[in-house]
C-alpha cells in the first residue's frame, strides 16, 4: 500500500498487465483511422468554368498543388466549358493525370456542358459524372486563319485531327471508357446528353449536385498516378472551394475572344485618332508613323 492508502501499481497480478496493454493497443488502432481521416476529411471543389486558357490552366495548376499540400480525400471539377486552347487543355490533363489524389469530373449544374477541350478533361478523370440536363461533346479540332475564319481541310488539319483522336483515345482506355464515342466526338463532333453518355458508359454516373455526387462515389475505387487503388469515402464529407484569385480573373477575362477583339479594336481606334496630333507637333516622327501604320495595314489586308 502507498501512504494514501491505495494499491501500488507493482502490486498488480502479473496477469493484468499484458491484458492492459492488449486493450491499450486496441484502442490505438481503432483511434488511428479516425484521426487519419479527421486530416483528410474535406472535399476541394475546383471550377473549371468558362474558356479553358493559359490562365484557367494557371488556376486548376495552383488549385491542385494546394490540394497536394492540404492531403483532402478527393477533389470535384465542376465543369461547364465551351472549350478553348489545346495547349491550356493539355496543362489541366496533365495535372489530372499525374495527380496522387482522387478526381471527380461533373458537368453541372443542369444547362451546362463539357465541349471541345472540356470532353479531355471529363475523360480524364478518375470519375466522370453530368448533371441532368447537361452534355459532352463536339471535341474536334478547328484551325483558325489569319482572319479568324475557319479554314478548309489540309495536311495540317488532319494531322491536328488524326492527334487529337489519338489522344482521346489514350485517355478512354486508361479510364476505361467507350473508345468509339471518345473519337467519335473529335472526328465527327458528336455530342450527346447526360443521360445518354451514362447509357454509352461515358460517364460512371449522373447526379443533380454535389452533394448528391459525393454520397453516390462513395466506396467506389480509383487507381491513382502512383500506382496506388483507393476507396473513396465522401459520404457526409465536409466541401472546401479553390476559386481564382484576382489576378487569374483578370487575365481570364481578357483571354476571353470577344474581350480581346474590342482590346485590340480600342487600341487600333486610339492609335489612329492620335496620329493627326502628332503629325501636328512632330511633322517628321509622325510621317514615318503614318507609313508604318498604312503598310502595316496594307500587309494585313493581303
Amino acid at each position: 500500500m502507498s501512504p494514501y492508502g491505495l494499491p501500488r501499481y507493482s502490486s498488480l497480478p502479473g496477469a493484468l498487465w499484458p491484458l492492459l496493454c492488449l486493450v491499450l493497443g486496441t484502442l490505438l488502432m481503432l483511434l488511428q483511422p479516425v484521426m487519419a481521416k479527421d486530416n483528410a476529411s474535406t472535399v476541394r471543389i475546383i471550377s473549371i468554368d468558362g474558356t479553358i486558357t493559359p490562365a484557367m490552366a494557371s488556376y486548376v495548376d495552383r488549385a491542385m498543388e494546394g490540394v497536394q499540400r492540404d492531403d483532402v480525400e478527393a477533389v470535384v471539377l465542376r465543369i461547364d466549358t465551351p472549350g478553348g486552347l489545346s495547349t491550356a487543355m493539355d496543362d489541366i490533363v496533365d495535372d489530372i493525370l499525374q495527380s496522387d489524389v482522387p478526381l471527380i469530373a461533373w458537368v453541372g449544374p443542369s444547362n451546362a456542358r463539357a465541349a471541345s477541350a472540356g470532353v479531355y478533361i471529363t475523360y480524364a478523370a478518375h470519375i466522370a459524372a453530368m448533371a441532368p440536363g447537361t452534355n459532352i461533346g463536339s471535341a474536334s479540332p478547328i484551325q483558325l486563319g489569319g482572319d479568324g475564319e475557319e479554314t478548309g481541310e489540309s495536311t495540317a488539319e488532319r494531322k491536328a485531327m488524326n492527334d487529337a483522336a489519338a489522344r482521346i483515345e489514350n485517355l478512354a482506355r486508361l479510364r476505361d471508357r467507350n473508345v468509339n464515342r471518345a473519337i467519335s466526338a473529335v472526328r465527327d463532333a458528336e455530342n450527346i446528353t447526360a443521360d445518354k453518355a451514362l447509357e454509352l458508359d461515358i460517364t460512371d454516373l449522373t447526379a443533380p449536385n454535389i452533394d448528391i455526387l459525393l454520397q453516390e462515389v462513395d466506396g467506389m475505387q480509383v487507381v491513382l498516378a502512383n500506382g496506388e487503388t483507393v476507396t473513396l469515402d465522401t459520404a457526409d464529407i465536409a466541401q472546401t472551394s479553390e476559386s481564382m484569385n484576382v489576378f487569374e480573373e483578370f487575365l481570364q477575362l481578357v483571354s476571353d475572344p470577344t474581350i480581346a477583339y474590342l482590346l485590340l479594336s480600342f487600341g487600333a481606334l486610339g492609335i489612329f485618332l492620335e496620329l493627326p496630333i502628332l503629325a501636328g507637333l512632330y511633322p517628321e516622327s509622325s510621317a514615318s508613323s503614318v507609313s508604318f501604320s498604312a503598310c502595316t495595314r496594307l500587309a494585313h489586308c493581303q
